[in-house]
């Protein structure tokens, strides 16, 4: 990396901390009337946040396990390292947050140069990531995705480099932050038959990972503060409630957003322009595929929004950069011929 280069995801950083901070800790400054529905709406005890709240005061020894519930109390990670930081549970949740973000953003950077963009679609592809919906709207609210996200850059940076034992280990730690972690496995497994492996590896490997990630959900089964369990069962009265409900929608279409929905009408364009694109990106095409799936079963199992397809980013991203730079070179090329 180059002096300009670095000074350029320096600044990006800062902007990441200035964007995260109009809602950290749920204080949306300057537009709380747009989120907040009424005076007596609290926007932390209302939603999630609370959960990881209660598990962080719970490793400080402060909160009662028994009010402490599932799925939360499996998603450790994050509030086992906010409980060791000298700060409210909610700061240090969004400050491990705004980290994540940061060191992701770094991640992306080499996986742009691993596919060998040019530095201008590296730039833009920085900057849609940076200057947009998720890391605005869901970054420093006290959830623990952008800590997944991070996770799920540096999953897919180690199966680009061919590094299984670091793959593996960000793997374990990625699952004890939340259990979508799973959707980096097939991702896994599509990138080595595409790299034409051995296929009794690949299925031997594939299953190791898959091993791993069931240990560990089992041993965060095992030490979770109490017995409570729960599963993401569908529901037509989930279901129902979700797609009535608008936001359900345009948080979907926020969050996906210029690079999701570039690399969706790309893929549409390769499909029937050039089906060996869509053979050469499969891997990324997989991990998109894999993300909408992840927020299709939201829909029908849980309260759905933006968080469900935010993971998408971390294929749509490489993806759109990669197809329409082909685009573009494409076009360049047929009109110098």
């Amino acid at each position: 990396m180059n002096l300009k280069n670095l000074l350029f995801l320096i600044l990006l950083s800062v902007f990441i901390v200035i964007i995260g901070s109009f809602r950290f800790n749920r204080n949306d400054i300057g537009f709380s009337n747009l989120t907040i529905p009424n005076s007596s709406y609290d926007p932390i005890k209302s939603n999630d946040a609370i959960r990881y709240i209660n598990m962080t005061d719970y490793y400080k020894g402060t909160e009662d396990p028994e009010i402490l519930i599932p799925p939360y109390t499996t998603r450790v990670l994050v509030p086992f390292i906010a409980s060791k930081l000298p700060f409210a549970s909610d700061t240090s949740i969004n400050m491990i947050n705004l980290v994540s973000m940061i060191i992701s953003l770094f991640i992306l950077y080499y996986t742009f140069v691993f596919y060998k963009l040019p530095d201008k679609l590296i730039y833009l592809g920085c900057l849609l990531y940076v200057f947009s919906f998720p890391t605005f709207y869901y970054g420093t609210v006290t959830y623990v995705d952008a800590v997944l996200l991070l996770f799920l850059f540096l999953s897919f940076y180690f199966i680009l480099k061919d590094r299984m034992i670091f793959l593996i280990l960000a793997l374990i730690l990625g699952t004890c932050v939340k259990e979508s972690m799973l959707l980096i496995i097939p991702v896994y497994f599509v990138n080595s038959i595409f790299k034409k492996k051995n296929l009794p590896s690949v299925f031997l490997k594939t299953f190791s990972l898959l091993i791993f990630y069931f240990l560990t959900i089992y041993f965060l089964h095992l030490i979770k503060p109490n017995k409570l369990s729960y599963l993401w069962i569908p529901s037509y009265e989930i279901f129902m409630s979700n797609i009535t409900r608008p936001r359900t929608f345009l948080s979907f279409i926020l969050t996906l957003g210029v690079p999701g929905i570039l690399s969706v009408l790309l893929i549409i364009y390769y499909f029937f322009k050039d089906k060996s694109v869509i053979k050469n990106n499969l891997t990324l095409i997989t991990g998109l595929l894999i993300s909408f799936c992840l927020w299709s079963y939201s829909v029908i199992s849980a309260y759905s929004d933006g968080r469900f397809i935010w993971p998408a980013v971390v294929f749509s991203l490489p993806l759109s950069m990669i197809l329409l730079n082909r685009y573009l070179t494409k076009g360049k090329i047929q009109k110098a011929e």
